[in-house]
């Protein structure tokens, strides 16, 4: 695709600049790119964000059920409203207020191109946090493995769950060795077990945008996340539109 596409897809996919190119016909060289594949990332804006009018109240009911998060009684809100209301504003917003508070905020994003592809919204933030392809493969696993040790997590015992599910390789002898659903089943639990220590270390605020093109795996993720994280300092935000929304993966708490 050309530039000039690019910049009208961004954030919708992974692609490669492949420099300019003479096609025939056209006088001048032009910039091309490779589409890599598609990612959950949002189409980006060129366009800096107005100051937000009019959600204060909603803006404070965040604000106060961060504070109860942050106190380890875990919340989870979900945000629902039609296409281009402001939803991933209010988030944005919401994000810029916790500047000053000690927090990790992570995004998950889900993709209507992959709502059919097991985890896609973790395993894309998990291949942008952890390197891409261009990162050698023993420092994306050196990552992961650390990453998982500073929060108390044995890597002996997650990596080989969590590895996969982040385009990390392992050697060999250390991949798990489990029948397809008994892997899924243990990856979930990894995740859950991932987030929680994560939390506890220091408080989390989870923004999940397009809960509705999430797939039925993710789905039952976030379920287990709002329901396993009841005790830890976890704040979820989930977006989603009301055609769509699917209370049941978000069960605890919604506002």
């Amino acid at each position: 695709m050309t530039a000039a596409v690019q910049r009208q897809v961004a954030g919708l996919f992974v692609a490669e600049d492949q420099g300019a190119h003479a096609l025939r016909g056209v006088p001048a060289p032009v910039g091309l790119y490779r589409i890599v594949r598609a990612s959950s990332g949002r189409r980006a804006s060129a366009r800096a964000p107005t100051r937000l009018v009019g959600r204060a109240a909603e803006l404070d009911l965040l604000g106060r059920r961060w504070e109860r998060a942050r106190k380890g009684e875990g919340q989870l809100a979900l945000v629902v409203g039609e296409p281009g209301i402001g939803k991933s504003r209010l988030i944005k917003e919401f994000r810029t207020r916790l500047r000053e508070t000690p927090h990790t905020f992570v995004e998950w994003s889900s993709s209507q191109l992959l709502q059919n592809t097991p985890l896609h919204p973790l395993a894309e933030w998990g291949r942008q946090r952890f390197g891409g392809a261009e990162t050698p493969a023993d420092q994306r696993l050196t990552d992961l493995e650390s990453t998982l040790g500073l929060i108390g997590l044995h890597p002996a015992e997650y990596a080989p769950l969590i590895a996969p599910l982040f385009d990390v390789s392992l050697p060999e002898g250390r991949m798990a060795k489990l029948a397809p659903e008994e892997l899924r089943r243990r990856q979930l639990a990894a995740l859950v077990a991932w987030v929680q220590a994560g939390a506890r270390s220091q408080a989390i605020a989870l923004a999940f945008e397009d809960l509705h093109w999430a797939d039925p795996t993710t789905l039952d993720l976030m379920g287990a996340l709002a329901e396993r994280g009841a005790q830890v300092p976890l704040f979820i935000i989930a977006t989603a539109r009301p055609e769509s929304a699917r209370p049941g993966a978000c069960a605890r708490t919604t506002a």
